[in-house]
């Protein structure tokens, strides 16, 4: 009887283990989209969620940080551009983007435009800072696009656009410029109805004169003008969907 006692208390110990392992054992992205932990067949939805809102969230401190690099490269001031960069680098590391990233295979990507980045910042090459940055915000929004983030992924896609309308018309590559007016174009189009199902049905009028004085114009300082112009109504859009 002892050791039939023994042997049900050792059962015990190692269920417990093993269960214990599993539920530290890191997460991955299943096929349909689903956030498991290994050795379970189905999380529960109220951990998924839990998971999948922290995830963007991280994803969003990254892309905003970024956001905020190019903004203040851009006027030339750089005193806390190192720190934001700190913080892209320690987010990158989370567990939770890199145990996510399989649906994606975007984070080496991300790596190495933060890697870029850093070294823009490190020389204070501002052109250089503005291009990663602006790389380091739609690699975040594609890794964000596959989990129906509340902000489309075609809003950061015309805000990537418009960003490298500015770096081009400060480089005079007005060659380069139509084909990316065009991007924004095919890009926009998708989002108009669900502007409008958000009550966004103004901005549909305003964004569509933008880009009429954007396909009109001719100079680098026009193009830069109307980019500009963009990004004031892609905040603006980000804000309706965030309703």
């Amino acid at each position: 009887m002892k050791e039939a006692h023994n042997h049900t208390g050792n059962c015990i110990n190692t269920v417990f283990k093993v269960s214990t392992l599993l539920l530290l054992l890191p997460f991955f992205m299943a096929g349909s989209g689903t956030v498991c932990f290994a050795g379970q067949a189905k999380p529960s939805a109220a951990v998924t969620a839990v998971q999948l809102n922290t995830y963007l969230g991280e994803l969003d401190t990254v892309i905003n940080n970024a956001e905020e690099i190019y903004d203040h490269a851009k006027l030339n001031k750089w005193k806390h551009v190192a720190n934001k960069l700190n913080v892209i680098k320690k987010t990158e590391q989370s567990r939770l983007i890199a145990a996510n990233d399989a649906s994606t295979n975007l984070l080496p990507r991300l790596i190495e435009a933060t890697a870029d980045l850093e070294q823009a910042v490190t020389t204070q090459h501002r052109l250089d800072t503005m291009i990663f940055a602006n790389r380091i915000m739609i690699i975040g929004a594609k890794m964000a696009a596959p989990f129906n983030p509340r902000i489309p992924t075609n809003v950061a896609v015309i805000g990537y656009s418009a960003r490298k309308l500015e770096i081009l018309s400060e480089a005079q590559h007005v060659e380069k410029m139509s084909d990316v007016v065009y991007k924004i174009h095919l890009s926009w189009q998708p989002l108009i109805p669900q502007v409008i199902e958000h009550g966004g049905s103004r901005e549909i009028k305003k964004f569509a004169e933008i880009m009429k004085r954007l396909e009109a114009a001719k100079t680098p300082d026009e193009y830069a003008r109307h980019a500009t112009s963009v990004l004031e109504e892609v905040t603006v859009l980000e804000q309706i969907f965030l309703k």
